[in-house]
Order: structure tokens, then C-alpha cells, then sequence
């Protein structure tokens, strides 16, 4: 179980303190999956990191399987999360040089797992296991980065955005990897995305906004990644101002422009014409002086 209890994050930049996270509580069972979702700068990911032990709390306490992150030094927090932890962000962080093989051997490596390979057939690569990240699609590089986490044989598997870098098909097809590899193996999986209609996976559901937990529910019926909806973007009626007024000076410095760049030119004809209507009168001066 993951179990948080008042927990406070703060940032400090010089003399200004932003809090981030502001007396957070939950609990999120063995087994589960729980979707963390909320607007950008709502505390979520900052949560995620809190939770894995990537960051310390600032106060309050944060227990996972038994294990209180709050009372560990950075020693101990990194130990744990090398032998309890796994991770997949937004952004692949594959290394370049490696091959599929190689970079889901690296997080074997950590957990000394020699049954690696097993982790690059559950997410279909195993027929491009020698090629290089270059050489794949985003959806591909993203099935590499959670084979990679779940080589290590983690008990928890935290996702900062999966399918934010990803299209709607290539999304909903490494989300089906994922919830069939988390109900044959049994982890705890906490996902942090901005995507509403993922919260349709989870077990849980948690809702954050400006630093506070706005709500908690239990989800009781659970939807396949080709049976949830999908995210599309939308504009409201501020941003829709704002690209308004953006697109109305673009207009108007393109027009400027426009207006000088011809002014310039026809300056530069009228000139080329009192030119050419005052040469014969020079060259009849020229002679005449000779």
C-alpha cells in the first residue's frame, strides 16, 4: 500500500516560497492502478515524485509497503527506489547508442535480472530487439522505456504522462500493454496524466488542483484502452481571445511591414526613373563642357 498523510511540498527560488503541495492525504492499495489527474501546475507531478521517492516531503509523512520515505536519508531513498521502484515519463530517455535489447538490459541490470528478454516480448519488440531507437516509432521508444522500468521487477511503476508525446491509436495501444502486463504481474501503478478520459482505467481516481487533492473515487467500471474516450484539445473562450489578439497583431505587423517594404521600392523606381530622364541633359553637359 501507498499511504500519504498531510504531506507539504515547497519550492523556494531566492526569497519566494511556492507551495506546491498542500496537506496531501491518500491511499492507494496493493495491486491498484491510480490515476492522478489535474491541470498543468495543479501539484500532480510533484505528487508522482514525492510518492516514488524521487523528491523528500517538505512535511507530513509518506509510507510505501511499509517503508516510510520520510524518515530515509537521499542514500536510503535512492536504495529504495532502485529495489522497489520503476519509472516511464512523457519523454522516452533511451539511450541513442543502445539497442531495444540494450537499453531494457540496463534496468535489468539494476534488479539482476537475467529474464530480461521476457520484458521486450510482453510489449511485442521482440523481432526488433537490435535495433536502435532511431529506428522506432514514439509509440515503440515508449513500449522500450516500460519494458525497461519493468525489468527492474518493480513492486511500483509510477507514469509521469505516457501517451502525452503520443497520437490517439499508438496511445491507446501502449496503455493496452500496460494494463495487461500490470494484471498478469500484479504491481501498484500510480499514472499522472492530463488525459480525463484515462481516469476510465484506473481503480482510483484522484483529481488535484492548486496543490490539494479536489477529489477521490473509486472507479467501479473499469474500461479497456479501446473502450475509453480520447483528449482532444479545446479552446475556450480566453485562450480563443488570446489567439485572436496574437493572430490580429501578427496581422498588423505583417501589413507594416508590407506597407514599408513597398514604399521602400517605389521609392527606389522613382529614383531610377529621375535618373533616367536626367542622364541625357548630364552626358549633353559633359559634351558641352568638352
Amino acid at each position: 500500500m501507498i499511504r500519504a498523510e498531510n504531506v507539504v511540498k515547497n519550492y523556494t527560488n531566492g526569497k519566494t516560497v511556492a507551495s506546491v503541495l498542500k496537506g496531501v492525504s491518500l491511499e492507494i492499495g496493493q495491486g491498484e492502478l491510480a490515476v492522478i489527474l489535474g491541470a498543468s501546475g495543479s501539484g500532480k507531478s510533484t505528487l508522482l515524485s514525492v510518492l516514488s521517492g524521487l523528491e523528500p516531503a517538505d512535511g507530513g509523512t509518506v509510507t510505501v509497503f511499509g517503508e516510510e520515505l520520510t524518515a530515509m536519508t537521499e542514500k536510503e531513498r535512492t536504495d529504495f527506489r532502485k529495489r522497489t521502484v520503476g519509472f516511464v515519463f512523457q519523454q522516452y530517455f533511451l539511450l541513442p547508442h543502445l539497442t531495444v535489447e540494450g537499453n531494457v538490459k540496463l534496468g535489468a541490470n539494476l534488479a539482476g535480472n537475467r529474464d530480461y528478454m521476457r520484458e521486450i516480448a510482453a510489449v511485442g519488440l521482440e523481432e526488433k530487439r537490435g535495433r536502435r531507437p532511431a529506428e522506432l516509432s514514439g509509440g515503440e521508444q515508449q513500449r522500450v522505456s516500460i519494458a525497461r522500468a519493468l525489468a527492474k521487477e518493480p513492486r511500483a511503476l509510477f507514469l509521469d504522462e505516457p501517451t502525452g508525446a503520443l497520437d490517439e491509436e499508438t496511445g491507446r495501444n501502449v496503455l493496452d500493454h500496460l494494463l495487461r502486463l500490470q494484471k498478469e504481474r500484479g504491481f501498484t501503478a500510480v499514472m499522472v496524466t492530463h488525459n480525463p478520459a484515462v481516469a476510465e482505467l484506473g481503480d482510483t481516481v484522484i483529481r488535484m488542483n492548486s496543490g490539494k487533492i479536489a477529489e477521490t473515487y473509486r472507479n467501479t467500471a473499469k474500461k479497456s484502452a479501446y473502450e475509453i474516450g480520447w483528449y482532444r484539445m479545446t479552446v475556450g473562450l480566453k485562450d480563443g481571445l488570446k489567439l485572436l489578439g496574437i493572430a490580429v497583431m501578427s496581422g498588423c505587423a505583417v501589413f507594416v511591414c508590407t506597407f514599408f517594404l513597398n514604399f521602400y521600392l517605389d521609392a527606389l523606381a522613382v529614383r531610377d526613373a529621375v535618373s533616367a530622364d536626367l542622364m541625357p541633359l548630364y552626358e549633353a553637359q559633359l559634351l558641352a563642357a568638352k
